[in-house]
């Protein structure tokens, strides 16, 4: 019998979406030991811009959901309260885009994209180690 290793698995090729949410409502998802992808994002990120530049193409045929929360659009609360609780949830998070994966509410990887350039074989190298695109 032959065995081997590998991310190899059936991937969903429909297109993938972003989608914007308040922090209450990232904060209920973990709660509620949500598995999600969650990308943390300000307001006149050059990053960030760069980030959903990415993602628009990439999530064309990569079947990806990916939580959005902006700190500096949270209802009135301030982008420094919003940073605080960030960092008290993801304590690695050192700017933006921070790029989560969460499974089962609790956090199991950060994105390095601070080290490295954020590029699309990163992120899809980070997709399919979490198997972020199965095919259900």
């Amino acid at each position: 019998m032959v065995s081997g290793c590998g991310k190899f698995y059936n991937r969903d090729t429909r297109p993938g979406e972003i989608i914007k949410i308040s922090m209450e409502e990232m904060e209920t998802m973990m709660k509620e030991k949500e598995t999600f992808t969650l990308v943390v994002t300000r307001d006149y990120c050059k990053y960030c811009a760069e980030f959903y530049e990415l993602m628009e193409s990439y999530l064309k045929n990569h079947h990806v959901k990916i939580y959005d929360v902006n700190i500096d659009e949270n209802f009135g609360a301030k982008s420094d309260e919003n940073i605080e609780k960030i960092e008290d949830m993801f304590p690695d998070f050192v700017g933006t885009p921070g790029i989560f994966y969460i499974e089962d509410g609790k956090l199991v990887n950060q994105l390095d994209n601070e080290s490295q350039d954020l590029t699309k074989t990163l992120f899809d190298n980070w997709v399919q180690d979490y198997k972020m695109d199965k095919k259900k």
